[in-house]
């Protein structure tokens, strides 16, 4: 391979707005070389905004875009050494998948004979060789997709940006792509950016992963950093299931607060964060930290209200006496379903350091453990 390795991208202190309105507001960060790094966030959060002022595609009203430490803010989107996989990948119908992919390179005047080597080394790269004389239409949309990668990638970018690349496919598809793409990329050794609403595509293949939220960066880190220490409700909420019990701070006692929660029962929480006594907060437990019990050993008590087998896993919806709406996951036991509906049940918390505290009533505090 001669991909190019290593290159260092840094967005600084990047706005941009519509008409007045803001879309970004004022972006920094670090993408390491070689790294993948996934911009997340419900629609309209500016991800897809950022990955345009990447390309060149529009300019940001403020801030630069630095590659190795040089600004390309005055390049065009063509000089600026950045391969794009698009969502619908892009693919030009008319021509083979040869001339496809050897596009960017016949574009920038390479000698027919480096068009031919380069086209023919990503083809057996992405595993497409005996398909070079086909059509796009005439290929499925995982083969597409790596003739849209392998396009990308024979003009030996510096970054490498991925535009929800896997929505189109079937979610039997994606999970393989997923990985497959991961690996290639990591092959190359190229940096590479993804956009994507889907986060456990994001927390799956990403070595670093940017919540967005409102145009403004929520949160910067790896996925488990992320999934395990959310620092504010939204990002607890948007990167998987999270049920928020809702509870009043009672006690202190050296790195952790004494809880009682609105049904009734108490329970101690690491946290080193400072709380008010009396303050109300709420307590955010994910699906796979709650567990069935016995009487005995139940912190509150509730009612199955559905059992959703999902394969491996069945996850069970239930409600609290206080009208609380949790849900929890079990393995799937060959036989049947171990809950029914109406089946009143006792739960506990695996582990409360898993357990995260956040001020009732707010959606941008910081997060207490």
């Amino acid at each position: 391979m001669t991909v190019a390795r290593g290159h260092q991208l840094t967005v600084s202190r990047v706005s941009h707005a519509y008409a007045g309105v803001p879309a970004l507001t004022e972006i920094s960060l670090d993408i390491p070389p070689g790294s993948l790094t996934a911009l997340l966030g419900p629609s309209g959060c500016g991800k897809t905004t950022l990955l345009r002022v990447i390309a060149g595609f529009i300019r940001q009203t403020a801030g630069s875009i630095l590659v190795d430490g040089v600004s390309i803010d005055d390049m065009a989107a063509a000089e600026r050494s950045i391969g794009i996989v698009f969502q619908n990948y892009a693919l030009f119908p008319h021509m083979s998948v040869t001339r496809n992919v050897g596009y960017g390179l016949r574009a920038r005047g390479k000698p027919t004979a480096v068009v031919a080597e380069r086209t023919a080394e990503m083809l057996r790269l992405v595993q497409m060789e005996k398909f070079g004389n086909r059509l796009p239409g005439e290929l499925s949309g995982g083969q597409q997709q790596r003739i849209a990668l392998a396009r990308a990638l024979a003009v030996e970018p510096k970054i490498v940006l991925l535009d929800e690349p896997f929505s189109a496919l079937d979610k039997s598809l994606r999970l393989d792509m997923q990985i497959e793409v991961k690996a290639l990329l990591q092959r190359t050794g190229v940096t590479s950016i993804l956009v994507t609403h889907d986060q456990e595509e994001a927390l799956s293949m990403a070595d670093q992963v940017v919540v967005l939220n409102q145009g403004r960066i929520e949160q910067l880190g790896s996925p488990a950093d992320l999934y395990d220490r959310p620092r504010t409700l939204f990002v607890n909420q948007f990167l998987g299931h999270a049920n928020l019990l809702r509870a009043t701070l009672r006690s202190r006692d050296g790195g952790s607060v004494g809880l009682e929660l609105d049904t009734g029962a108490a329970c101690a929480v690491p946290s080193d964060k400072e709380h008010a006594p009396g303050s109300a907060v709420y307590l955010s437990v994910r699906p796979e930290n709650l567990r069935l019990t016995d009487a005995d050993g139940g912190l509150f008590t509730a009612t199955v209200r559905q059992v959703l087998p999902l394969g491996s896993m069945d996850v069970i919806e239930a409600e609290t006496a206080t009208g609380t709406v949790l849900k929890f996951t079990q393995p799937h036991q060959r036989g049947g379903i171990r809950n029914t509906a109406g089946e009143l049940i006792h739960m506990a918390i695996r582990d409360p350091a898993a357990c995260t505290i956040y001020s009732a009533g707010t959606q941008s505090t910081s997060a207490d453990h």
